[in-house]
């Protein structure tokens, strides 16, 4: 994470950058695999699906990107987290749709909107 942005890398290579002036939206939800729930931030430049990227909090730096989003978004909500994070003690209600699509989302909340 930079003053400018931030990048997602893979063995030392950026694999994607997201300046920070170029952010249409942030949204948060719960994406779930396989009955695992993973809080995830959306950062989309556009309404094109290839400008979106979306990070999950089990990727390095990511404790680091939440602090810092009231620093870059001064108006984002900053509540998101418990908007967005889903009781893991409900996951059964779940399974009928696990079953069926492996990976879905759940409690989708804007957090910063241009």
């Amino acid at each position: 994470m930079e003053s400018d942005g931030f990048a997602l890398t893979c063995a030392g290579e950026i694999v994607f950058r997201m300046p920070w002036d170029q952010v249409q939206q942030i949204a948060g939800y719960t994406r779930f695999e396989k009955l695992t729930p993973k809080l995830c931030l959306a950062f989309s430049a556009s309404n094109r699906k290839k400008d979106q990227v979306v990070v999950h909090s089990g990727l390095r730096g990511w404790e680091a990107l939440c602090t810092a989003l009231p620093t870059f978004f001064p108006n984002c909500d900053r509540d998101w987290q418990k908007k967005a994070a889903h009781d893991s003690t409900s996951l059964d209600a779940y399974a009928p749709v696990a079953a069926v699509k492996p990976v879905f989302t759940v409690n989708p909340t804007i957090v910063w909107s241009k």
